[in-house]
């Protein structure tokens, strides 16, 4: 169906003077016509009221509330009225319930238009406000609400903080620290150092150590004595060195070195040479040597001078070199040397043959 056209109520039936018009009682209002002639006055009142009806919704939109009429709610439609220049909307069925006061009737179906603008108006100024939020009221209450705080507020809670870096002439306090990256403080630090070792010792404090397994490792007592106890037999430890006089002695416990045990040891391996013991086994000496001389008698030296003194010198001929009988005999015997004297048939002549000397 197209658009109905709106009729033009600029005059209403019957609303002009003249023409009778005259209201039925409530009896014949609810009855209605019957077979009759209707009654003209009637008729212009019944027909007046229809247009004044009509002319009054066109007028109005949304008709005042009536206290008369019972006003519907459904989920699907609900009775819209006016009252004091407001449209209500019913959230129940009622009768004779004014909205301006029934509240649990009626409710507000549209804000007036001041009331929005007011809101509007504030909110655009809300919104400019909220880019710089230049205009706040109470900045305070702000600044608590939201959790921030102003730059002096900063400054002045910087002012109680500790340079990053440090500072020569400022304290820091600190709690005592419980875990291995926390800070501690003096008590803690002199508690804990006046349980530690200085490090350059202290005679008068005993410093436990576990046992050593590297070589870098100090090494406890039971370690050291382990180490450190006297050598015997059986059982590692140290000794003690002995001096010369202790080796010659053969004092216990004494243990000589190498160069001790060598010192004045000498054994040659030459024609002419000698052996001559160490010091501590009396430095006896054993000299050798051959004569080839063609002198006779000759003199004889020693490779080395017998320190103390020569016991005895031995000689022997080298038969080999003529075929006669021949001997030798030891004149002049002193520590540096002896004289050979050698015979042939009972005739002086000189004699080959080898020596030895003994002495120390």
């Amino acid at each position: 169906m197209s658009k109905i056209v709106k009729p033009d109520l600029t005059y209403q039936w019957a609303s002009a003077a003249g023409g009778g018009s005259v209201a039925p009682n409530s009896t014949k209002i609810q009855t209605g016509h019957i077979v009759e002639k209707p009654n003209y006055e009637y008729m212009n009142w019944l027909q007046n009221r229809q247009d004044t009806s009509i002319a009054y919704t066109f007028q109005m939109g949304v008709p005042e509330w009536d206290a008369l009429v019972e006003y519907q709610y459904h989920a699907n439609y609900k009775s819209y009225v006016q009252r004091n220049g407001l449209v209500y909307k019913a959230l129940q069925v009622g009768t004779n319930k004014d909205p301006a006061t029934e509240a649990a009737y009626w409710s507000l179906a549209f804000d007036n238009y001041g009331s929005a603008a007011t809101v509007q108006t504030n909110l655009n100024t809300h919104i400019t406000n909220y880019g710089t939020l230049a205009s706040l009221s109470n900045v305070a209450t702000a600044r608590s609400n939201l959790g921030v705080y102003s730059t002096t507020q900063v400054d002045n809670a910087l002012a109680l903080k500790a340079l990053l870096a440090g500072s020569s002439s400022q304290l820091f306090s600190a709690a005592n620290g419980t875990a291995g990256y926390e800070v501690v403080n003096k008590s803690q630090l002199d508690t804990g150092l006046a349980t530690k070792a200085p490090v350059a010792g202290n005679s008068g404090q005993e410093f436990a150590v576990a046992g050593a397994t590297t070589g870098n490792s100090a090494v406890n007592k039971t370690q050291f004595d382990a180490r450190t106890s006297v050598a015997t037999d059986t059982q590692a430890g140290i000794v003690e060195k002995a001096t010369l006089a202790e080796l010659i002695a053969a004092t216990g416990d004494k243990f000589p070195d190498a160069a001790l045990l060598l010192n004045n040891f000498h054994f040659g391996h030459g024609d002419d040479d000698y052996l001559k013991l160490p010091t501590y086994l009396g430095s006896f000496m054993i000299q050798w040597g051959y004569n080839s001389s063609t002198s006779n008698p000759v003199t004889i030296t020693f490779p080395t001078t017998f320190p103390t003194k020569c016991f005895s010198v031995s000689c022997t001929p080298d038969a080999s070199t003529s075929g006669l009988t021949e001997v030798v005999m030891v004149q002049s015997k002193t520590t540096g040397g002896f004289q050979w004297n050698g015979a042939r048939d009972n005739a002086s002549n000189y004699v080959f043959g080898w020596w030895i000397a003994i002495g120390y």
